[in-house]
């Protein structure tokens, strides 16, 4: 089998994999609350003050909870019509994406990643090796393999949505832990 056909497998596997994943429920608002409690004893623990956080997608873990602690300066991510994920501080103005979220406003002023301590990074799908999968248009995978110096990276799911393993490429981050509504556990992989 040639690289070809190898890729071509995975792209198939990941495909699946995602249409088993639209089938499972969404976060409740009691689960999202769990992980952002959660998500603050973890960043409050190693003193963190600067986070890229996101807003979630429908069905998506909802840190709105979090998102609004004093304390902790909270960055988020746009999607621009063209090209990569840029960074922008959450506090400024809003608008829908075509997706159904929110995200900064096209004017939002672009912030460096250099400050940012931690990233709490959504997905379809983690293992708990560290292994992420998104929603395939490697978007996240981008952002954090460009971050110099590279923050903590904590993906933020329920477990519901932890599989034994996710298929990986090269070009593929792995998280160093994860959040779910029952606990915070490093990957297995450090």
């Amino acid at each position: 089998m040639g690289v070809a056909d190898y890729l071509g497998l995975m792209v198939e596997e990941k495909a699946a994999l995602r249409r088993w994943a639209a089938s499972l429920e969404p976060a409740t608002q009691l689960e999202s609350s769990r992980i952002a409690g959660t998500a603050a004893e973890v960043m409050a623990r190693n003193e963190w003050t600067t986070a890229l956080t996101f807003l979630a997608m429908p069905g998506e873990v909802d840190l709105d909870d979090l998102n609004r602690r004093p304390g902790i300066r909270f960055f988020v991510t746009r999607t621009p019509r063209n090209g990569d994920l840029t960074i922008h501080d959450l506090a400024t103005a809003t608008q829908a994406h075509p997706f159904g979220y929110l995200q900064p406003a096209a004017d939002a002023p672009e912030v460096s990643s250099r400050t940012l301590e931690v990233v709490l990074v959504p997905g379809v799908l983690f293992d708990r090796q560290g292994g992420r999968l998104g929603r395939g248009k490697g978007y996240y995978d981008r952002l954090l393999g460009a971050m110099r110096p590279r923050p903590y990276l904590i993906g933020v799911t329920l477990e519901r949505r932890v599989v034994p393993e996710v298929p990986v490429d090269p070009d593929d981050i792995r998280m160093d832990a994860l959040i779910t509504e029952h606990a915070f556990s490093e990957a297995a992989s450090r």
